[in-house]
């Protein structure tokens, strides 16, 4: 569908990308018309095969496990035919503009691209699914992906949004970011410390959702930078100080440490680890949260 304002070429530029990724190998015949005199082709097996692929879809990530794999292969192997079998790859490709388009969902789109990426005529070709090797490969398909979303929702405003909708996105991730920042600690935390999920926004569950790699469940990170721990950051920043110490919040999260090296935590992770949403500060055998009367919350040496 052809789009009339500025998200058009980047909708463009950024489809070419995905649909280079999931291009039918050169042995397989250019899909041929059908003639109005033949009768339709039945795909109705290859299509309950993806939908059960699809069931058992991680519903994170859009991964498919090898035996969903499989199992739509093997039908697709038995289809008569080169003609059926581009129908069926054309089927595919229909499915996953309608996951981008109409359902705005990304996840189920890249469902559809790993099982078309797998589909061989071959009775060799399912055994091995083939997955990118270079993991730069792997994170481009992602990003273009997702830069496909943002494309597909940003193009087409609906009726009644207001004009200064660009103002208001701004606005509340920035409001957002320390929650952001809270919730990332608490997905990258796998101590035993580690309590319930903060408080944050829907925004910001469905963010990390969206962003989330291919491991999944609570304690997956989110990204695939080092793995830090704020906990260890605090111990160590209070190392060489005397027992009774207080430092605020913002001078832990200043305070250099071997744990993060060069970067620091954001005072939203610091804070969120202190001081838990509807639980008792932290404390172990070597700080603990404290927050005097008056002043900025913050930590002190036991």
């Amino acid at each position: 569908m052809a789009r009339r304002n500025s998200g058009a070429a980047a909708q463009q530029e950024s489809t070419e990308a995905v649909e280079a990724t999931v291009e039918a190998p050169a042995t397989e015949a250019p899909q041929a018309e059908v003639k109005k005199d033949e009768a339709p082709i039945d795909l109705t097996g290859f299509q309950s095969a993806v939908a059960e692929a699809l069931e058992g879809a991680d519903t994170s990530t859009g991964d498919i496990a090898p035996a969903g794999l499989e199992s739509v292969n093997k039908v697709y192997r038995e289809l008569d035919g080169i003609k059926s079998k581009n129908q069926a790859r054309a089927w595919i490709d229909e499915q996953m503009k309608h996951a981008i388009s109409e359902e705005k969902n990304i996840v189920k789109a890249k469902s559809f691209v790993m099982l078309k990426e797998n589909l061989s005529a071959g009775s060799g070709g399912a055994s091995h699914p083939r997955t990118p090797a270079d993991p730069t490969q792997a994170f481009v398909q992602r990003v273009v992906a997702l830069r496909l979303a943002y494309t597909e929702v940003t193009s087409t405003v609906p009726e009644g949004v207001s004009e200064d909708w660009k103002e208001k996105v701004a606005a509340l991730a920035g409001e957002l970011a320390e929650q952001v920042d809270s919730y990332r600690t608490w997905l990258n935390d796998d101590s035993e410390e580690r309590g319930d999920a903060p408080e944050v926004s829907p925004v910001v569950r469905q963010a990390f959702k969206l962003a989330a790699g291919k491991a999944s469940g609570g304690g997956s990170r989110a990204s695939g930078g080092p793995r830090r721990d704020v906990v260890k950051h605090m111990e160590q920043v209070f190392e060489n100080l005397d027992s009774g110490s207080f430092l605020t919040v913002n001078e832990i999260a200043k305070a250099a440490s071997t744990e993060y090296g060069d970067d620091r935590p954001s005072a939203g992770a610091v804070s969120a680890r202190l001081f838990p949403k509807g639980k008792e500060p932290f404390k172990n055998d070597v700080i603990e949260g404290f927050a005097p009367e008056g002043k900025p919350k913050g930590a002190r040496k036991l």
